[in-house]
């Protein structure tokens, strides 16, 4: 064993295996990657999830390809994992090698490759604080580059499954941009209530979305409100005379349009002004 690779095992910094990453760059685009292949990848990088993430991060050449890396993180990502990839979101580390450092998306992609099938993960309530944190420094830049990553941010809160996620996202909703609004109530239609988890009344995602619906002044961020509470299963009677009693008051065609989309998937046929619809 040479002299190097001794002090990287010692310092427990030994580097990702690239060609073992490049055998999964296909599996990514599967609907049902093989379990064998998951298998395969958590013996081979299990409990090195911060590693591949820091790896991905600081190195961009063109193989291998992304596919692999968030493959690989999703079978093995922890929040550490997750941690280490947030807080690079508004501000990606210089690259060591390739040409280019990672773009805010790639680093969006691959935190939602951790979390999206990761519950335990999903429920810490420090990937909450991390994202409000990439949401901060994000607004801190100029609004043509900040704005961006700042929903990515919101929208990864979205894939969070916890109260402080609700809360904040309520918060969020009351900002004065409503670009932020409108990827917030976005955001709320993702963001599922589970027994463990589920917000108080006051900080629903329901309540926050019905307020964006029928108090906004933004007609986008309303048909988007419209749109996610088409889609949420939780409080179904409320939703529907909620929207019922919006659709009487609507003017923007676009949001009219989505609340009746919504009524629809939930409980056709029903009456608009005294006239059926289906």
């Amino acid at each position: 064993m040479s002299f190097l690779l001794a002090i990287l095992l010692v310092a427990g910094r030994f580097p990702v295996d690239l060609n073992g990453l490049q055998k999964y760059e296909a599996a990514w685009s599967e609907p049902k990657p093989a379990a064998a292949l998951v298998d395969e990848a958590r013996a081979e990088f299990g409990n090195r999830g911060v590693e591949v993430a820091d790896y991905f991060l600081k190195h961009t050449e063109p193989r291998p390809r992304n596919d692999a890396y968030f493959f690989v993180l999703r079978a093995v990502g922890d929040t550490e994992t997750a941690l280490v990839l947030i807080r690079a979101l508004p501000n990606p580390p210089t690259h060591e090698s390739g040409t280019l450092d990672r773009h805010f998306g790639e680093v969006e992609a691959a935190i939602r490759a951790v979390l999206e099938t990761n519950d335990p993960v999903r429920a810490d309530p420090r990937i909450v604080s991390a994202l409000l944190e990439a949401v901060a420094t994000a607004r801190a830049k100029p609004y043509g580059t900040g704005m961006h990553i700042t929903l990515a941010a919101i929208g990864l809160l979205g894939l969070c499954r916890s109260t402080d996620a609700a809360k904040a996202l309520q918060v969020l909703a009351a900002n004065a941009d409503a670009q932020i609004r409108t990827a917030v109530a976005n955001a709320l239609g993702r963001l599922t209530e589970t027994p463990e988890t589920q917000p108080t009344q006051q900080a629903s995602p329901v309540t926050t979305l019905l307020h964006i619906l029928k108090a906004d002044p933004n007609a986008e961020a309303r048909r988007q409100a419209a749109e996610s509470l088409g889609g949420l299963n939780a409080g179904e009677p409320t939703i529907v005379a909620e929207l019922r009693s919006v659709l009487s008051t609507e003017k923007d065609p676009q949001v009219v349009d989505a609340i009746i989309q919504g009524l629809t998937a939930r409980a056709p046929p029903f009456k608009i002004r005294g006239s059926a619809a289906s």
